[in-house]
């Protein structure tokens, strides 16, 4: 007999398969709940991360409509002004 065939006969005969089978569906569930938590934290990173890139982006926009637009008539109505005078 090899030693794995040892070791599990000597497992079999100690504990019952149905806790053996507890055992490993238990160890199954901690891997797949572990592996879903770190999607989730990698997901919130993700949108955390896009959703101030595209946030930094709009009042990007904002600050050139607000400010730059009406600075750049106003100026063009000078530049007016002065040519016809």
């Amino acid at each position: 007999m090899s030693r794995e065939q040892a070791q599990r006969t000597a497992r079999l005969k100690c504990d019952r398969p149905e806790q053996i089978k507890q055992q490993v569906r238990q160890a199954q569930m901690g891997a797949t709940t572990e592996a879903t938590r770190k999607d989730v934290r990698y997901a919130i990173r993700m949108l955390r991360k896009n959703y101030l890139k595209g946030l930094s982006w709009r009042l990007l926009q904002l600050v050139r409509r607000i400010i730059c637009i009406p600075v750049s008539s106003f100026m063009l109505c000078l530049f007016e002004v002065r040519t016809e005078s």
